[in-house]
């Protein structure tokens, strides 16, 4: 048998593999998409700077910060796990 096996999947194929269709363009160039759980973002952008939770009423969010200034700064908004806003400035 050879030493090299090319015909086996990388790890990151096999993880593209299984994102959602809806959002497979956006892990390939590493942004996050209305829609995506925590884990999907982590997955695609690791770990924010900060985390921020905000309460109004009954309904609470977490906004995640990638970036400082004067570089590219996004905010990815969760209401439930779920990201509801992606902003960048």
């Amino acid at each position: 048998s050879s030493v090299l096996d090319f015909s086996k999947k990388s790890a990151t194929k096999t993880f593209i593999e299984s994102v959602p269709d809806e959002f497979k363009d956006a892990v390939k160039n590493k942004q996050a998409a209305v829609g995506m759980d925590k884990d999907l973002v982590l997955a695609t952008l690791g770990r924010p700077l900060k985390r921020v939770r905000e309460k109004k009423g009954e309904v609470q969010t977490e906004d995640w910060i990638y970036g400082e200034k004067p570089q590219k700064v996004t905010f990815v908004t969760f209401l439930n796990d779920k990201v509801i806003s992606v902003k960048e400035y």
